[in-house]
């Protein structure tokens, strides 16, 4: 005999389809840690990292003060042909970082396009080489380069001690981030998932950075930090830079000639 309670018939629970946050957040830190997490491009540029960042610098502001197509093509030829010896690789990654910085760039520009158009032709011409030559310097220089080059510079040391501090710890925070919201995602399996979790999260992601922070400090303290940050390396330039510092001033003597 069929028991009497197997023989009734229930109808399923259907749960309310919300906008599960908790899952979105959890893509979203994850492709940040994954940008994160990159050593940086496989790929370095040869010479001196302060060097190709003040080359950096002066190709900007030479692009910027410039009003002549002549100039703007001349600039262009230059940075193709650093391209055409890149690996595919760097050329893919330089160009997926350019159409990244475009997007944003236009975004931010719109309403000045929309209200002043004079030149407008040699303002996106200028825009977009300002772009590539940028996407080109991050596609080629890794995190430890960038940090090198501002110390080479003799920017201030708090500074860059600052920025090396940030950039390891929104790794570090984010991979806490990652294990309370997929904690969080395995307890309200079926339910959904209360907004007042956010301000929790929020809390706890501030208490733990705060208490990481104080052990960090300690554990400078410790080692004999005494608020100031250590000496650059002294460097000697190669060939390679020398060909950079030419064609620096190559560049600034086209440039004041005919912009």
């Amino acid at each position: 005999m069929i028991p009497a309670w197997l023989l009734e018939r229930q109808e399923p629970v259907e749960i309310s389809e919300k906008k599960n946050y908790v899952l979105a957040n959890l893509r979203t830190v994850a492709k940040m840690l994954l940008y994160f997490s990159q050593s940086g491009p496989n790929y370095e540029a040869k010479g001196l990292p302060c060097v190709r960042l003040f080359e950096l610098v002066v190709m900007i502001i030479c692009i910027l003060l410039s009003n002549t197509v002549l100039f703007l093509e001349i600039m262009l030829v230059i940075v193709m042909l650093r391209l055409v010896f890149l690996p595919g690789t760097i050329v893919r990654e330089t160009m997926a970082k350019l159409l990244k910085l475009m997007a944003v760039s236009l975004l931010v520009l719109m309403p000045s396009l929309i209200l002043h158009n004079d030149n407008l032709g040699i303002f996106l011409a200028r825009t977009g080489l300002v772009m590539l030559y940028t996407a080109l310097f991050l596609a080629t220089t890794p995190w430890k380069q960038f940090i090198e080059a501002l110390e080479q510079l003799h920017f201030p040391g708090a500074m860059i001690l600052t920025l090396d501090i940030t950039i390891k710890y929104i790794g570090i925070l984010g991979r806490y981030l990652e294990e309370i919201l997929t904690s969080i995602k395995l307890k309200s399996f079926g339910n959904g998932s209360s907004q007042k979790t956010v301000g929790v999260i929020l809390g706890q992601l501030y208490l733990t950075s705060k208490k990481r922070m104080v052990e960090l400090y300690e554990a400078m303290v410790l080692r004999g930090y005494d608020g100031e940050h250590f000496k650059a390396k002294s460097f000697r330039l190669g060939i390679v830079d020398w060909l950079t510092i030419v064609e620096i001033l190559a560049v600034i003597i086209i440039c004041g000639v005919i912009r």
